[in-house]
């Protein structure tokens, strides 16, 4: 597995992963209407090119297919933590959360947050992050329980 900075070539496929992750592994934990609502965005393309050129983002490539991507802001947010519904459990997210902290580092910041699926809450307390805070988010009328957690980081 190679984690590389992703480039405009990769929004193609971030989307497919990204669309399909959704539908398969967070299914599990949501509605199929907040998995419509989830994914309704997910194919614009200039969404994307903004998040690549203005984000620190990264993605996990094993034989030239992508099989997880991230990022996170210059201040960090970490926004995007996706592993390809065939490919959990399998050290990707572990490789790019590394990534991740390593850019964190050389930002000098001192602390990382996201806010994380109900999914995703068991890999991110499993690597240090606190459950900072829970709240609703309301989205076409339909409710998201959300949640932001924290690392600290030892500088």
């Amino acid at each position: 597995m190679e984690i590389r900075r992703a480039t405009l070539t990769d929004i193609g496929q971030i989307q497919l992963l990204y669309y399909h992750t959704i539908q398969a592994v967070n299914s599990r934990q949501y509605t199929q209407q907040q998995i419509e609502i989830w994914v309704s965005g997910c194919f614009n393309p200039e969404m994307w090119r903004h998040k690549i050129m203005g984000q620190h983002f990264f993605v996990a490539e094993n034989a030239a297919m992508l099989t997880g991507f991230a990022s996170i802001t210059p201040n960090g947010y970490l926004d995007y933590l996706f592993v390809h519904k065939n490919h959990q459990q399998k050290g990707v997210a572990s490789a790019l959360l590394k990534e991740l902290l390593q850019t964190a580092q050389n930002l000098q910041l001192a602390k990382i947050w996201a806010e994380v699926s109900i999914t995703a809450r068991p890999f991110f307390l499993h690597k240090g992050f606190e459950l900072t805070r829970t709240f609703v988010t309301m989205v076409n009328n339909v409710a998201f329980n959300d949640a932001v957690m924290t690392l600290y980081l030892h500088q």
